[in-house]
């Protein structure tokens, strides 16, 4: 049995005007013991991204993902595939044009939709209640999607 860290996400934060910065670490998706079936699990991502986005015949035509959509989901599992963090337990088109990762721990739930090339919408859910929300964008300095929201 796969054992996983449940531990909460760690925020940090910068204040810019009116806009905060907060970069969300995947500290809560952290794996114990399991890089080597986690960098496995993170290819098996990527594949599966690639294999719907060879096989679009399932999907309506307007809910094919887009090439950034793609790209995007794609830059992010690979920037993930040699760290220690847990692969998605879902990824799957989500209509209008995106890709979404969602990973379960515990009662948590959290869903990266990537809507564009470096964008991502980020939910966090408690047992079924939204705790926390916000878009994502990658910072071209450190290559990390980092949480923006307006205050």
């Amino acid at each position: 049995m796969t054992t996983f860290s449940a531990t909460s996400p760690t925020i940090s934060e910068a204040s810019y005007g009116s806009v905060r910065h907060t970069s969300v670490s995947t500290e809560h998706i952290l794996v114990s013991d399991q890089d080597k079936i986690e960098t496995a699990h993170w290819e098996e991502a990527i594949d599966q991204i690639l294999k719907f986005k060879s096989d679009t015949d399932f999907l309506d035509q307007n809910d094919v993902p887009s090439d950034a959509a793609y790209q995007a989901a794609i830059d992010f599992a690979v920037d993930h595939k040699d760290l220690e963090t847990r692969a998605p337990s879902w990824i799957v088109p989500s209509g209008s044009g995106r890709i979404v990762f969602e990973w379960h721990v515990g009662d948590s739930k959290f869903l990266l939709e990537f809507v564009e090339e470096g964008f991502a919408k980020y939910i966090e859910l408690h047992r079924g209640k939204v705790v926390n929300r916000g878009f994502m964008h990658r910072n071209p300095i450190s290559r990390k999607l980092e949480l923006k929201y307006s205050s």
